[in-house]
């Protein structure tokens, strides 16, 4: 008779599952918050804060679709389960992590260029 041995995150899935939702609606909730706030006030401190909370939610749903994966129970292919998916969920976050940078640097740079025209203006 074969014993399985059941990884406990597979026993406890639905808990993973229900985390994960969780966190994404509270970012999407504080996203709503910053993006109203940056809209009204054109602060580069709130621009800065709300790439942060979309990073908070890429991660997030990167992390789902990982976790959904992961969560698939061993077949042929995969002896050992699908565990291994964590790996491209971090690169990817990564990635993410890059393209949030560069926009961060462009806010940052078009709002000196501006300031910098409003004292050639100011100087004339």
């Amino acid at each position: 008779m074969k014993h399985k041995v059941v990884p406990i995150y597979l026993q406890h899935s639905k808990l993973i599952k229900r985390a994960i939702f969780l966190s994404i609606a509270t970012a999407s909730i504080i996203l709503a918050i910053k993006l109203y706030g940056w809209m009204t006030t054109n602060s580069v401190a709130l621009f800065a804060s709300l790439l942060d909370s979309m990073l908070d939610i890429s991660s997030s749903l990167i992390n789902m679709i990982a976790v959904h994966i992961m969560l698939l129970p061993p077949d042929d292919n995969h002896r050992f389960g699908h565990n291994k998916v964590q790996d491209l969920a971090i690169f990817s976050q990564e990635y993410s992590f890059f393209v949030l940078r560069f926009l961060r640097y462009f806010q940052l740079l078009t709002n000196s260029l501006i300031f910098m025209k409003l004292v050639i203006i100011m100087l004339e």
